[in-house]
């Protein structure tokens, strides 16, 4: 499980800087946009439909689209490319979120050096039909690539389904730390979405 998450953490990571997309305008052919991540998405993601993991589905917020989806993992990116957002569900042994957060703490930012975590959230009970418990950190980090090394601001969030362990990880990444701050509602809004 956790190395799902650090292969698809560092593949977005990477893909994002190295690859960075621009998918302005939707086209009937594959874009440098749709491709950057790998498989081309569909036109339904690019036109900004919900994302379905089984019974939870994410609905992107206004400017923002999915650019890859794949088993259980989508990628959002907002229009003007500053941030990128990894939504990963799977299963989880964890019976609270405060067991959940640190590992995947630990495997987003393990592509990165110079990292520094914030106090991670009070726990937050949720009244929800998929998740009943959340909790985020705040995490800087430096991701070195062959053009160099650039500074990335994140938050990680954790819900957990308490009953049946099923976990959503959500890694929301920017190069500002003001950009962080003015992307978080957006993120918020999605993440609403999906409880």
């Amino acid at each position: 499980m956790i190395i799902t998450v650090v292969v698809l953490i560092a593949a977005g990571l990477t893909a994002w800087f190295v690859f960075p997309p621009k998918h302005r305008i939707l086209t009937s052919g594959p874009t440098a946009a749709s491709t950057a991540y790998g498989q081309r998405a569909s036109a339904a993601l690019v036109a900004k439909a919900a994302v379905s993991f089984d019974d939870v589905s994410i609905t992107p917020a206004p400017a923002w689209m999915a650019v890859r989806q794949d088993n259980g993992s989508v990628i959002l990116n907002n229009d003007d490319d500053t941030a990128n957002m990894l939504v990963v569900v799977q299963q989880s042994s964890a019976r609270n979120v405060t067991q959940l957060l640190p590992g995947f703490i630990q495997s987003a930012t393990k592509s990165l050096t110079n990292v520094a975590i914030e106090k991670a959230s009070n726990p937050k009970q949720l009244v929800s039909l998929h998740f009943q418990q959340e909790q985020f950190a705040r995490f800087t980090g430096d991701l070195s690539t062959h053009q160099g090394t650039s500074p990335l601001y994140g938050i990680a969030v954790a819900l957990l389904n308490t009953s049946t362990g099923e976990a959503a990880l959500i890694d929301l990444f920017t190069t500002g730390s003001d950009l962080r701050d003015s992307v978080w509602p957006d993120a918020e809004t999605m993440i609403g979405s999906m409880l």
